[in-house]
């Protein structure tokens, strides 16, 4: 967090401190304050490696108010990039979380996508021998 708002230097300093999110903390103790106890929650439940700070809204900045602590699974569904998806009148946060909820495989969900089939198509259509590797070879044609 520290990093990426702060050092010029970090891969991802473009994406946060360029974009005007700061860390509104001013010690560490005060993050402490605020974040402690919904931390020692979230390692219970979901142990420490799957604990990561998470920004409500992506735009935000760092603070009690718009932070929380998340898997990396829901980090995933809350970046810029992500698609939100409406599929048989229910709102997914991401094709993987759709992919899973309705049993398809989600790399060959997205490269058919990315060959331009229907979200419907891909995501029905029964898989053929050899496809997934005509579909890596039609992507390189491109």
């Amino acid at each position: 967090m520290k990093e990426r708002c702060r050092n010029p230097k970090h891969p991802a300093y473009h994406n946060y401190w360029e974009r005007g999110i700061k860390i509104l903390w001013n010690t560490f103790n005060e993050f402490y304050e605020d974040m402690h106890d919904s931390y020692e929650a979230h390692v219970r439940e979901f142990w420490e490696k799957n604990t990561t700070i998470d920004r409500i809204d992506v735009n935000g900045n760092y603070c009690k108010e718009n932070c929380k602590w998340s898997t990396r699974l829901e980090q995933n569904n809350n970046q810029r990039r992500t698609h939100h998806i409406q599929y048989n009148w229910k709102s997914y946060n991401s094709l993987s979380e759709l992919c899973r909820d309705v049993n398809a495989k989600y790399q060959l969900v997205r490269d058919r996508m990315r060959l331009w089939w229907s979200l419907e198509e891909a995501l029905t259509k029964k898989q053929k021998d050899g496809e997934i590797w005509r579909i890596k070879w039609e992507r390189q044609m491109w």
